[in-house]
C-alpha cells in the first residue's frame, strides 16, 4: 500500500472480502495489482468469468500462507544452514523491529545474534536456499509437528490433500501420540458440490500413498469449515483447541 500511494497510484480497499465483489472491483477500478492470501487468489483463478473483463491486471502477489504449489536460514540450534536444508528465516536492515515495548521477553524471543554481534528478526517461517540462492517459504515454525524425531511440516502434507478433485480446503495440525510424541492430523473441507466424498481412512490412505514414510498423516476428518482470520489465514490455533485433547 505505501508503494501505490508514493507513486501516486489509487488504493481499492474491499469492506468484505468474495470473489463476485473482488470481480466487480477489477472491471469498475481498472485494477492493475493485487495482493492477496491463497485462498483470494484460488477463487479468482476458480471463477466462472464469463463475460467479464479484468484485463487489466498486470501483477498478483501471494502472501501471508504457502501458496499450493540477501536473507539466512537459521537451524534449531541456531546455526546457519547449508543450502537445501530447512530452518527459520531472519532478516538483517533497516526497516526490520528493533524491539518490543516494555517486553524485553519478547524482544528476547524474537532476536537471533550472529557471530559478529549482529542483531536478527526471527520471522517464525521456516525457509530454505536452493543453490542459486532462491528462498523458498516451507511453513510456520509453530506450526511444525515434531514426531519421532523428525521434523513435518503441515503444508506438505496439505499440498498433497488438496490435489484430491473432492477437497476443497485443509489444514494439518499436530495432535498427541504415545508413541510419536506428535502425529498429524488433517481436517479437511470437502469441495461444494461433490457428489461423493471418499471415506476419512480412504482419502488418508490416498494422500499416504503421495507422502514419505517419516510424513504419513495418522487421522482425517471431514469439517463444515476452517476458521479464519479477516485476512483469510486459517487459525490453527483455534483447531487446537477443538481437536486437541
Amino acid at each position: 500500500m505505501l508503494a501505490t500511494i508514493l507513486v501516486g497510484g489509487t488504493i481499492v480497499v474491499l469492506p468484505v472480502f468474495s470473489t463476485e465483489t473482488l470481480v466487480d472491483a477489477i472491471e469498475r477500478h481498472r485494477v492493475s495489482h493485487g495482493a492477496f492470501v491463497p485462498l483470494q487468489l484460488q477463487g479468482l483463478v476458480e471463477a466462472d468469468l464469463g463475460d467479464r473483463d479484468i484485463a487489466s491486471l498486470e501483477t498478483l502477489m501471494c502472501c501471508g500462507s504457502p501458496l499450493p504449489g540477501q536473507l539466512l536460514l537459521v537451524g534449531d540450534d541456531d546455526r546457519p544452514v547449508a543450502a537445501g536444508e530447512a530452518g527459520e528465516i531472519v532478516g538483517l536492515g533497516r526497516l526490520t523491529m528493533e524491539r518490543y515495548h516494555n517486553r524485553p521477553d519478547a524482544t528476547r524471543e524474537s532476536t537471533w545474534v550472529d557471530p559478529d554481534g549482529r542483531r536478527w528478526l526471527r520471522t517464525g517461517d521456516i525457509g530454505r536456499l536452493d543453490d542459486e540462492g532462491f528462498l523458498y517459504l516451507v511453513d510456520r515454525k509453530k506450526d511444525m509437528i515434531l514426531s519421532g524425531g523428525q521434523n513435518i511440516y503441515p503444508a506438505d502434507l496439505e499440498s498433497v490433500l488438496v490435489q484430491h478433485p473432492q477437497v476443497a480446503e485443509v489444514a494439518v495440525i499436530e495432535v498427541p501420540s504415545d508413541r510419536w510424541g506428535e502425529t498429524p492430523l488433517a481436517l479437511v473441507v470437502a469441495r461444494a458440490g461433490a457428489s461423493q466424498r471418499p471415506e476419512p481412512e480412504a482419502l488418508r490412505d490416498w494422500a499416504n500413498a503421495g507422502l514419505g514414510r517419516q510424513q504419513r498423516i495418522a487421522g482425517l476428518r471431514y469439517v463444515e469449515s476452517l476458521p479464519r482470520n479477516p485476512n483469510g489465514k486459517i487459525l490453527k490455533r483455534e483447531l487446537r483447541k477443538e481437536f486437541i485433547p
